[in-house]
């Protein structure tokens, strides 16, 4: 990826592609870039406000818990975690299932994320979290590509 503009389509493509396969309302690709900063790079289904923002303070706390867990992030119902059922974003997309994966580099480290949302309680499908994880770890050579060649830095302003 040479460009902001080639590193959002493809990302957009992979939001989509997800989206479709799984029936998620919103999902969302986002890039670790350091310092505690995650840019989002691609998504499908974000109201349009929200749509082609490179970062959105108020996705913070989904975001760290998955860069610091390494893992994935699933809750099927937001309302019975407390963490989460007086987000105010959750609220304002009508968010009620939640599912994340870690977007691996070619090491395994965590770069970025792959999110689905639901606008009711969903329990996740095995065969949906197969899918979220292999289309997050699909998408890693292009995020990694995006870090490693700059399009993403740490200093970018919001």
């Amino acid at each position: 990826m040479d460009t902001e503009q080639e590193l959002r389509l493809a990302a957009d493509d992979h939001a989509r592609g997800l989206q479709q396969a799984i029936g998620a309302r919103v999902v969302v690709l986002s890039v670790f870039a350091g310092e505690g900063r995650h840019f989002f790079v691609g998504s499908a289904g974000l109201p349009p406000r929200l749509q082609g923002q490179w970062e959105i303070p108020e996705m913070e706390m989904l975001c760290q818990h998955l860069e610091t867990s390494g893992g994935q992030l699933i809750v099927d119902d937001v309302r019975t975690e407390s963490d989460f059922a007086s987000h105010p974003l959750l609220a304002e997309l009508d968010v009620h299932a939640y599912a994340g994966w870690h977007v691996p580099d070619r090491d395994g480290r965590p770069i970025g994320i792959l999110a689905a949302t639901a606008d009711r309680p969903r329990v996740w499908s095995s065969a949906d979290l197969t899918t979220l994880m292999e289309r997050a770890h699909a998408c890693g050579p292009a995020l990694a590509a995006a870090l490693a060649s700059g399009v993403v830095r740490s200093d970018r302003a919001g």
